[in-house]
């Protein structure tokens, strides 16, 4: 069971840039009110579901990472894609537990829209290998990808892996060649 002080910890924004640093400070600070309203249980149910969903779209930004052969650079991609996990973490919990919105929606046309392009600007990573045409709904208590279950609190862990491997196969990855191919068939 999470409690309190384990979840702040988690919340923590050490590695936030001074220039986006008070925005964030101040959503971190009001999630963590509207935290001390819900339960225990309420609180690993809303966290397990957010990151999840933050997963989904850090996990393959993260993984060209290992292709980066200069060591001082790796370090400086992987602090700022850890920057990306916690600024889509705390905007999505802003959204559901201090706005109290129904679900927040995650968007990836060509280009990130919406929170996402925020958490993207703010942490100056590059969403190249973010899936694409990619409709995300981020509830309390699951995870929908358009219109198909990704993540549900209610499922067993074996129905959820299933549920994320048939998610994950349906995105589409956008890679250089098809920015390439975008901008060619522009001309």
């Amino acid at each position: 069971m999470l409690d309190f002080n384990d979840l702040i910890f988690k919340l923590e924004t050490d590695v936030i840039n001074f220039k986006t640093d008070l925005k964030y400070k101040l959503k971190k600070s009001a999630i963590e009110l509207s935290l001390r309203k819900l339960s225990a249980t309420e609180i690993d149910k809303l966290m397990e579901c957010v990151n999840q969903a933050v997963s989904f779209w850090v996990f393959p930004v993260r993984e060209h990472c290992h292709d980066i052969k200069d060591e001082e650079r790796k370090r400086e991609k992987l602090a700022d894609i850890d920057k990306f996990r916690n600024y889509l973490t705390l905007n999505t919990l802003y959204q559901l537990v201090v706005k109290k919105e129904k679900c927040v929606y995650i968007h990836m046309s060509w280009d990130p829209m919406e929170n996402l392009s925020e958490s993207v600007r703010d942490s100056e990573i590059s969403c190249l290998y973010m899936p694409v045409k990619t409709h995300m709904f981020v509830y309390g208590d699951k995870v929908m990808l358009d219109d198909t279950i990704y993540y549900d609190s209610l499922q067993n862990s074996t129905e959820n892996l299933n549920s994320m491997n048939s998610g994950e196969r349906k995105t589409k990855l956008k890679s250089i060649n098809e920015y390439l191919n975008l901008f060619s068939n522009n001309k």
